[in-house]
């Protein structure tokens, strides 16, 4: 099994390319203070087929099972953790990674 461990921002907003399964994808993630969550949304080619939109990260949680394009990635897009219980606005990409797994 291959294992790579997306970059998290120290910020509450960002957008990034990402390369998973040798495809390029636009992975938008945002902190919302009211639910004290973290959301994502991950589209291909450009922005113009969304795969993921606004699902909140969920701690061992397969944020692609619920993926809706011919486009998503055949792996597993995770928020993973050893020691952590929840994930927090301080905690994500420290204690909590975010982690693409694949057979291939």
């Amino acid at each position: 099994m291959i294992v790579t461990t997306l970059k998290v921002f120290d910020m509450s907003r960002w957008r990034s390319l990402i390369v998973l399964d040798d495809k390029v994808f636009t992975m938008r993630v945002s902190w919302n203070n009211q639910d004290e969550a973290w959301y994502l949304s991950l589209y291909a080619n450009d922005l113009q087929d969304i795969i993921i939109e606004s699902a909140k990260v969920v701690l061992n949680t397969d944020l692609l099972q619920y993926a809706y394009s011919s486009f998503s990635p055949i792996g597993v897009l995770a928020a993973l953790s050893d020691t952590a219980t929840e994930i927090t606005f301080d905690n994500f990409g420290v204690d909590v990674q975010l982690q693409y797994l694949t057979n291939n």
